[in-house]
């Protein structure tokens, strides 16, 4: 499950959307990717109800009785114009793995229907209507074309929107090291236009590589998958004109550095020379992994956390860290990181049959307009030696 931490909120009502996938659909072998609309209601104490899933995704191929598989589904809202949107990869029966979106109405800024007849409570999506069909439906946007030469695995992507509803989606390409090809961030910019009407002719507009020197071979002692991944978040800053990449990379460190990157709105051209180090600390050997930024705070400026284990590098005593407040065009390392966690979780002490034990993501998110106006951060923790979703409040200021 990918639980969305930002809300649309018509007047008196808020709500708030979480996708997950979905293993079948009725009447179908689809795969599926579905959202579930919850509404908070004021008052002493707050209610809180939940729909039933939306089937906003679904399989595009099937053969002899198996469908192509959909996963790694996050989720961004574009508020003004009301529309909720779901990256993840499909890997298809013929075509590997492609980086593809799904769209959603959620209505208008009031609470009414929208252009498909969606509501906040009851979102309509492009899609998933068709998922009951006998021909497997279309998907809604390619983002990022299989590799049909190669076929590097796509995955990892994570979205992002800015004020006027233009869409940027950030992805792994040649995750766990599958093919003879560089390791990269891959970033795509699709204008708010394409998005309401796609057509054949529509797709993203402008598209970048990063290079990355990848985590996918190191090994990561007391983490039961073995091996790491370089899976990237992204957020935009429309105050300062960027969009912003930070994933978790080697090329400074075996156990990985958590980098930054920011690019120009629009033209995707590169802000910094060189990416920027947003881990203070300098210990060669020292753990910084699954780096997590959605959005920026009040001034445009980006809070990132991540897994690290600068307390006590040789073991497997995991904290999370913080870089607060830094500003998408710096070129510099913070001169202070913040510890989140105020417990480590010794990971080769808790047992598990999850596998990812501590996950192959973590989140958080910046509220500027609640009483609790600060990052939310959300991870997997070991301190009861069994793997449990936290969260904990950090202030930004």
């Amino acid at each position: 499950m990918r639980t969305l931490l930002v809300v649309i909120e018509p007047p008196g009502n808020t709500y708030f959307y979480y996708a997950s996938l979905y293993p079948s659909v009725t009447g179908s072998d689809y795969n599926a990717i579905a959202i579930n609309a919850c509404q908070v209601q004021p008052g002493s104490p707050a209610t809180l109800s939940c729909g039933q899933p939306i089937v906003a995704a679904a399989s595009t191929e099937c053969q002899n009785g198996f469908c192509s598989f959909l996963d790694k589904e996050f989720v961004t809202i574009d508020a003004g114009h009301g529309r909720l949107y779901i990256s993840y990869t499909e890997f298809g029966i013929t075509f590997g793995s492609q980086i593809e979106l799904a769209s959603c109405d959620l209505g208008n800024a009031f609470g009414g229907p929208g252009p498909l007849g969606g509501t906040p409570a009851v979102p309509v999506c492009e899609n998933g209507s068709a998922a009951s069909s006998v021909t497997p439906p279309p998907p809604y946007l390619i983002v990022e074309p299989a590799d049909l030469i190669n076929f590097c695995e796509l995955e990892g992507a994570y979205p992002a929107t800015t004020t006027g509803g233009d869409l940027y989606v950030a992805n792994e390409f040649n995750w766990g090291d599958g093919c003879a090809q560089a390791h990269l961030e891959q970033v795509a910019y699709t204008p708010q236009a394409c998005l309401t009407l796609p057509a054949s002719s529509c797709g993203p507009a402008a598209m970048t590589e990063i290079p990355v020197i990848s985590t996918d071979l190191t090994i990561i002692p007391g983490y039961n998958r073995g091996v790491g991944n370089d899976f990237p978040r992204i957020a935009v800053s429309d105050m300062k004109g960027t969009v912003s990449i930070v994933w978790n990379d080697t090329r400074s460190n075996p156990m990985a550095d958590i980098l930054l990157q920011s690019l120009q709105l629009v033209s995707l051209a590169p802000v910094q020379v060189a990416p920027v180090k947003l881990n203070n600390d300098t210990g060669i050997g020292t753990l910084h992994f699954l780096p997590a930024v959605r959005n920026t705070d009040a001034n445009g400026l980006l809070n990132v956390s991540w897994y690290d284990r600068r307390r006590n590098p040789t073991s497997g005593d995991t904290d999370v860290y913080a870089a607060l407040m830094v500003d998408p065009t710096t070129t510099s390392t913070p001169k202070s990181n913040v510890r989140v966690t105020s417990v480590q979780s010794d990971w080769l002490s808790v047992g598990s049959i999850i596998i990812p034990n501590f996950g192959d993501y973590t989140d958080n998110f910046i509220d500027i307009s609640g009483s609790l106006q600060g990052m939310f951060v959300a991870w997997s923790d070991g301190r009861y030696n069994i793997p449990q979703p936290f969260a904990a409040h950090q202030g930004v200021k």
